[in-house]
């Protein structure tokens, strides 16, 4: 008898024990020892791998006629016990399986081969998950003669899907629960903040003296910093969780910028700063973007800005970025006097958490999330950010936006009444006088410029004006002692006073001495424009109602209705003290079923609305009045909501509301949507108050 042939498998599997060759098959026939070796190869592979091998007929039954031995290992059952049986793969398959996988068996026959999965019973009475491959062999004639498949047990994989399926539903749950409380908490925190923020922002319009200024200003300023620590929350959760969204909507530039100036005088003022936006005519006023968002970015750079400036100025500044064959940016620069940043903290300045002084003898506070959504911010929407400091010069924070073209552009065009008017303008900040200039001469009006009292009178002495602006405090001596020795002029010019912040007394003082207008810093386009025109309506020696932004407001916004629907009487008195101290007629009603009464009776130029009411709720009520309108009427709804949460806001939108104002709202932010919505009327007499 011939000596066995041992194979070496270590050249092919590597660390196994080798697998004898029968003992009685002679060497002498080189073909059979090949036949031999290829034999104990695959009997080897079968038997190592996890994947059982079974070979059955073509026909209807699918009988098997081979399964590897493995499948002892791999499923508890051995290979005689699975041939012996017919029906035994069919009557260990789960019967729920069983319809699905003996329906698509045919469909072999027709691809050549498919996979299925399904669960099969094993010993232990337990279902197991298997994967089976199935190819169909044919002849040389095309006739199928074999059907051969592969089972892998994937019950561990199964399990390990189910488990990330059940892990992925959780993390769901808890993204949803932490949405709903992130909402419930910004409109919790919301309603009361806009009883407190909006009283106190109609209390500093008010006549107040130093003491009680300071206090109101106090208050203000920190209700809103503990609001912009909410937003910064609450925007950072939405970042993280990939729900803010970045809108498309037409906006003014100019009249945002405006409102972001305005919303921080009073912060500048307390310090001494001169708060400047220099918006140059080139630069187009009315774009598509998010505003909301925009001034978001803004209010952190300049609210910043102010916080780490002692002396001097902040100014925010928009200019045009052009490249051939590029689209334009716009380049927007919030540029301070103050203590600067190191290179150092440059680097990681838009990271979150992040401060330039993280000590814990830090000077300023703040919770490092500002800047780095801002930069976020900017990102979604196509931009790009940055800063240039040197420690102790100062800081200019940038960042570009793409220009996005609206259908049209209105035509502004300044009143006749100022075209070839000469106006002298006196004020000590350079940057603030240069822009004063800027807006003055983009009314047709010839503009000469003085920094003191001094270089003022000098002008007067050499040329004759129309009308000359001042600002209250003057470098070298008060502006009312001023406005006095030109009061004694024969043909003294009209006089208009600029003024950083009103105190009790000094409107009625600086009026007592002559001053037709008083204007509070930062000043707007259209209020300087409107108090100007109305200025050179006075004939001369006639005492009339002192011009102020206020007047002016109403005045522009003579006989506009608008209705405020809200459940809460706090929330009601804001809004009405607000439209009112704005120029506008408005009437209350307690909810939508009220709301639609009224709009039933009278006639209103505008809809604020709640979204949240009893009876009936803002939304429905706002369904109600998009369905009885006729063709060619449409009334502006404005929503008035707590919810800041993008689905909420989307919500109101398809309701069929034009818009939304987050609570709290202020002044400023319920300006902005007026001005929007209700373009103001064009003056036709003079204001009364």
């Amino acid at each position: 008898m011939s000596t066995p042939i041992i194979f070496n498998q270590d050249k092919f599997f590597g660390d196994r024990e080798p697998v004898e060759e029968p003992r009685d098959v002679p060497v002498t026939d080189v073909e059979a020892r090949d036949s031999i070796r290829v034999r104990a190869r695959l009997q080897h592979l079968m038997d190592s791998t996890p994947i059982i091998i079974y070979s059955s007929v073509p026909s209807g039954d699918f009988k098997l006629t081979f399964v590897s031995d493995n499948v002892t290992r791999v499923l508890g059952y051995s290979s005689d016990e699975v041939l012996a049986d017919p029906d035994f793969w069919f009557n260990h398959m789960h019967e729920d399986d069983r319809p699905r996988i003996f329906q698509k068996l045919p469909q072999l026959f027709v691809t050549g081969e498919h996979t299925q999965e399904y669960r099969f019973l094993d010993p232990a009475g337990d279902y197991r998950w298997i994967e089976d491959r199935q190819r169909m062999i044919l002849d040389d004639q095309g006739i199928a003669i074999e059907i051969v498949g592969s089972m892998s047990d994937i019950t561990r994989q199964k399990g390990d899907a189910e488990h990330m399926e059940q892990a992925r539903d959780q993390a769901l749950d808890l993204a949803r629960a932490k949405s709903e409380f992130l909402a419930n908490m910004s409109h919790e925190i919301r309603t009361p903040m806009n009883g407190v923020l909006g009283m106190l922002n109609l209390l500093q319009t008010t006549t107040l003296d130093q003491e009680q200024a300071d206090y109101v200003n106090t208050a203000y300023n920190s209700g809103d910093v503990l609001l912009t620590v909410l937003n910064d929350i609450l925007d950072s959760a939405k970042i993280e969780s990939g729900k803010l969204e970045i809108e498309c909507i037409e906006y003014s530039l100019r009249q945002l910028l405006e409102d972001v100036a305005d919303l921080y005088a009073s912060l500048a003022q307390e310090k001494g700063l001169e708060l400047v936006s220099i918006i140059p005519s080139k630069v187009q006023d009315m774009t598509l973007g998010d505003p909301a968002r925009l001034r978001q970015v803004f209010s952190n750079l300049v609210s910043n800005a102010i916080k780490f400036t002692e002396t001097g100025e902040v100014v925010v500044r928009v200019s045009l970025r052009e490249s051939a064959g590029a689209v334009p940016n716009f380049l927007f620069e919030v540029v301070d006097t103050g203590i600067g940043i190191s290179d150092e903290a440059q680097s990681r300045i838009f990271e979150a958490f992040e401060q330039s002084d993280g000590s814990t003898t830090r000077l300023y506070g703040g919770t490092g999330l500002g800047l780095s959504i801002s930069k976020q911010l900017v990102g979604l929407m196509g931009g790009e950010i940055g800063v240039s400091s040197v420690a102790d010069e100062g800081a200019n924070f940038w960042f570009t936006l793409p220009v996005v073209q609206p259908l049209t552009q209105p035509d502004w065009r300044p009143s006749t009444e100022l075209v070839g008017l000469k106006v002298l303008i006196i004020e000590s900040n350079e940057t603030s006088l240069k822009y004063t200039r800027l807006l003055v001469e983009s009314m047709g009006v010839t503009a000469m410029a003085a920094r003191t009292a001094s270089e003022a009178k000098v002008l007067l002495a050499e040329d004759h004006f129309d009308i000359v602006i001042l600002e209250k405090l003057l470098a070298d001596m008060d502006g009312l002692n001023f406005v006095r020795q030109l009061a004694e002029r024969k043909g003294a010019p009209k006089i208009v006073m600029l003024t950083l912040m009103g105190m009790k007394g000094d409107a009625r003082e600086a009026h007592s001495c002559g001053v037709m207008a008083y204007l509070t810093k930062p000043i707007r386009r259209a209020q300087l424009h409107a108090a100007l025109a109305e200025v050179m309506r006075i004939p001369a020696g006639v005492h009339t109602p002192l011009v102020t932004r206020y007047s002016i407001d109403k005045y522009l916004h003579a006989d506009r209705r608008v209705l405020v629907a809200d459940d809460n009487a706090v929330n009601q008195r804001v809004a009405v003290a607000m439209l009112r101290k704005l120029g506008f007629h408005a009437d209350t009603a307690g909810n939508g079923v009220e709301a639609l009464q009224a709009l039933g009776k009278n006639a209103y130029d505008l809809l604020l609305i709640d979204c949240q009411m009893p009876v009936v709720d803002g939304y429905e009520a706002t369904r109600a009045i998009r369905a009885r309108e006729v063709e060619g009427t449409h009334l502006p709804v404005v929503a008035m909501t707590a919810h800041t949460m993008q689905e909420d806001l989307d919500a109101c939108l398809a309701a069929g509301m034009d818009d939304y104002l987050l609570k709290p709202i202020s002044l400023s932010s319920l300006s902005e949507k007026l001005t929007r919505w209700l373009p103001a009327l064009e003056p036709v007499s003079a204001p009364t108050d």
